[in-house]
């Protein structure tokens, strides 16, 4: 890979073509993140903290059950 020294750092070129969503993740991104057993049919007590955690991390607003 090729870095490319700007003013704030190294940066990587991205391969041509390459397209990312600069959305905020929906909650249904975060839960996906938050599978920390691997099973998404069951949200444990660490999944819980989880999805609270990456809800205030990325801005996303947590939905209540």
């Amino acid at each position: 890979m090729d870095f490319s020294p700007m003013d704030d750092g190294p940066w990587i070129e991205l391969p041509e073509g390459a397209a990312f969503n600069t959305a905020p993740p929906t909650y249904d991104d975060i839960i996906a993140m938050s599978d920390l057993d691997g099973d998404p049919s069951v949200t444990t007590a660490k999944e819980h903290e989880m999805i609270a955690l990456l809800s205030q991390v990325l801005g996303a607003s947590p939905i209540t059950n």
